[in-house]
C-alpha cells in the first residue's frame, strides 16, 4: 500500500489529538448507555478538561434518558461530576441541568426543568 504524504505544511493531527476526537464521540454518544456502565469511563474522563464538554454532554443526554426511556443515574454522582467540569458557566443548560441534579428532576429535550414522577 502506497500512502501519499499530504500537502505541504499540512497539519497532521498528533496521536493524543485523534484519541481526544475519538473519546469525545463516544463521551458524547454515551446518553443511551447504562449509568452503570459508563461511570468509571466518564470519571476517567473527567481527569481531561480538554474533554469536559463531551462528558457534560454526556450528563446532559443520561438525564434526559431517566425520563424517556426510564434510565436510572446517581443524581449526587452526576452532580459531582458536574461541579468537576472545568465548562464556560454559559455553557447552554448548563444552570438547568445543575438545578435539576439537585432537586432530582429530569431535563425534557427543550431544556426544561421537569419534576421525576414518584413510582
Amino acid at each position: 500500500m502506497i500512502v501519499e504524504p499530504g500537502p505541504i505544511g499540512a497539519a497532521t493531527p498528533s496521536a493524543t489529538e485523534r484519541y481526544r476526537r475519538r473519546v469525545t464521540r463516544v463521551a458524547e454518544a454515551g446518553g443511551e448507555v447504562p449509568w452503570e456502565t459508563k461511570l468509571q469511563t466518564l470519571r476517567r474522563f473527567v481527569a481531561d478538561p480538554a474533554l469536559h464538554l463531551a462528558v457534560y454532554r454526556c450528563l446532559y443526554d443520561s438525564n434526559q434518558m431517566t425520563a424517556t426511556v426510564g434510565m436510572k443515574i446517581d443524581q449526587r454522582v452526576a452532580r459531582d461530576m458536574l461541579d468537576a467540569l472545568a465548562i464556560p458557566a454559559d455553557t447552554p443548560g448548563l444552570h438547568t441541568l445543575k438545578v435539576a441534579l439537585e432537586a432530582g428532576d429530569w431535563v425534557d429535550g427543550s431544556g426544561n426543568r421537569r419534576p421525576r414522577r414518584s413510582a
